[in-house]
């Protein structure tokens, strides 16, 4: 029961996150950067000292992990700011969901579990989603008179 209300929470302040990013598309990246580390730091020390599981990591390798973690979730999230900046909430969010298929490939390789037949048919229908939708971007873009665009007339309706 609190996974299922962790998650739905999870994606509405997610989908939040996402339109207020866009909404403030006039603002240099470093603003909301610093916006949202600032408020994550203190949410997360808050929670982990309120449930006592704040601590340091054990050895070398785990305090690189830590590191490279930070690291890479700081790019991703300056990446993600800059694409909202230069595009509509929408196709962000969905080309953001492919992520999706990236965690099976990970789960396949590291893990060694194979992923069940719903979640590949989810894969798979969010795949379709992402390569749909930059068609149609891609479409759109099109002169009016290509005869391209006339072909594929369903997606630029």
């Amino acid at each position: 029961m609190w996974g299922a209300i962790a998650a739905i929470s999870a994606t509405i302040f997610g989908a939040n996150a996402i339109v207020l990013i866009r909404a403030l598309k006039g603002l240099h990246f470093s603003v909301i950067m610093s916006s949202f580390g600032g408020f994550a730091l203190f949410q997360t020390l808050g929670f982990s000292w309120s449930l006592d599981i704040l601590c340091w990591p054990a050895c070398g390798m785990e305090r690189i992990l830590v590191v490279l973690l930070a690291l890479f979730s700081f790019a991703g999230q300056i990446l993600l700011t800059l694409s909202l900046q230069m595009e509509q909430a929408g196709p962000v969010s969905i080309a953001r969901s492919a992520d999706i298929v990236f965690a099976f490939i990970w789960q396949v390789l590291f893990f060694q579990e194979t992923p069940n037949v719903f979640s590949v048919l989810g894969a798979v229908l969010v795949t379709s989603c992402v390569i749909l939708t930059g068609l149609r971007k891609w479409a759109m873009t099109l002169p009016h008179e290509s005869s391209l665009k006339h072909s594929l007339r369903i997606l630029t309706k």
